[in-house]
């Protein structure tokens, strides 16, 4: 039988990588014999607090330490032995799109993937002499991750290599400089890259279309916990929104548009935190009216999120960020069965239908967005009950964790 070697950026340590939900496909992983967690970057005065994995095989995790600022200087002239280096770099100049920007972040990746891999090597034990029969390598992710289980390969005996792609991994257009290094040398090296979204596999493959082959979607899910059962006639209307807060979540414009919904009283609760929390805070007392009350949740655990959509009678959710994946978010709110307000970004528009489960925004101003919540607050019960209902249908159609994951490890394991 197979065992995973499953290429993380923190998890299952306390990170801001977001690969929070990541727990809950490991809860899957039962099928392996083993499954060894190489984890990327952790910080050392994390190691302590290292998140139980809930599965029944044999999983045992190797943290791979971030290094000094100095550390990783001196390690930055590895990237020119590496011959990668130089075909990248003729792959950009043949785009003309080489320029000193990218020519940094293009060592910085190399060479923080050679020191990271000195680093698992030693750990794993891993030696040409007595390579590894039987693997997968999976990244979760699709940008540094996948050059470092590259390099690890050359310890295995033909290693089957796969990766997730989500959004800042993949969409080069979200990240600062436009660029995401190596990607070519990556599909045609890999076996498979799974797409989290039809968006995502639509860019992908329009951008290497001889490597469509390798790329086939693979949506992420969350549990069931049950529907919640509530109506929009209470004595206010609850609003939930859940991200970090920094600027692509545009929380800010959340508040906002709730300036704006001047009859109706709202109770806002936000989960997560973040850089731009005392700016968001200051916005709320000053432009939000007396009919909406706030409630900054802070950073919580996902389970005890989940417990407050158990627990409490939730009537919409809303996610007005300037680029996504698909969120995880969303798809946990319309497990209970709640509706949503989302702008059309990612992939968002395979999980939220305008009309049907909840709207979509585009470049509407905050005034029509507020028109929608008013819309979803004033509904007569039976279309709100209508809308609830379409929420949950699309959960259990496309984002039940229990399909999604099972089937991407059956599939994973017979490449």
């Amino acid at each position: 039988m197979k065992k995973l070697f499953l290429v993380t950026t923190g998890f299952p340590y306390p990170a801001k990588s977001m690969e929070t939900y990541l727990e809950t496909e490991t809860q899957y992983y039962n099928s392996f014999d083993e499954v060894d967690i190489i984890s990327l970057g952790v910080k050392r005065k994390t190691l302590e607090e290292k998140r139980n994995i809930n599965c029944e095989c044999k999983v045992k995790v190797f943290p791979v330490v971030f290094g000094s600022k100095l550390a990783y200087i001196i390690n930055g002239i590895s990237a020119f032995f590496d011959m990668n280096f130089y075909r990248e770099i003729i792959e950009l100049q043949k785009k003309k799109k080489l320029n000193f920007k990218r020519l940094i972040r293009l060592i910085i990746y190399i060479s923080r993937s050679h020191f990271d891999v000195r680093k698992a090597k030693k750990i794993l034990g891993l030696n040409k002499k007595k390579l590894v029969k039987n693997a997968i390598i999976y990244c979760y992710r699709f940008e540094y991750q996948p050059y470092v289980a590259l390099l690890l390969a050359k310890y295995f005996d033909n290693p089957t290599l796969i990766a997730r792609a989500h959004r800042y991994d993949l969409y080069e257009e979200r990240n600062s400089d436009h660029y995401i290094p190596a990607r070519r040398l990556l599909l045609r090296e890999f076996n498979k890259v799974y797409l989290i979204s039809q968006d995502g596999y639509d860019y992908l493959s329009g951008k290497f279309p001889e490597y469509k082959g390798k790329m086939a979607i693979s949506r992420l899910g969350t549990l069931n916990n049950g529907i919640k059962k509530c109506d929009n006639k209470g004595s206010c209307f609850r609003i939930v929104s859940c991200s970090n807060m920094v600027q692509v979540k545009r929380i800010d414009r959340i508040v906002s548009t709730l300036s704006k919904v001047k009859t109706q009283k709202i109770e806002w609760v936000h989960f997560g935190s973040g850089e731009e929390e005392s700016k968001i805070r200051k916005m709320a007392s000053e432009m939000l009216g007396e009919n909406v009350k706030v409630i900054f949740k802070g950073r919580v655990e996902n389970k005890k999120i989940l417990e407050f959509y158990r627990s409490n009678d939730v009537n919409l959710f809303i996610n007005l960020s300037d680029s996504e994946g698909i969120p995880v978010s969303i798809m946990e709110a319309m497990s209970f069965g709640i509706p949503c307000i989302a702008t059309n970004v990612g992939g968002t528009s395979e999980i939220v239908v305008d009309g049907m489960n909840g709207y979509l925004i585009d470049d509407e101003p905050d005034e029509y967005i507020a028109d929608k919540v008013n819309s979803i607050a004033s509904m007569n019960i039976e279309c709100y009950e209508q809308l609830r209902d379409a929420a949950r249908n699309t959960w259990e159609q496309k984002y039940n964790a229990e399909n999604n994951y099972r089937t991407f490890i059956e599939e994973i394991k017979n490449i």
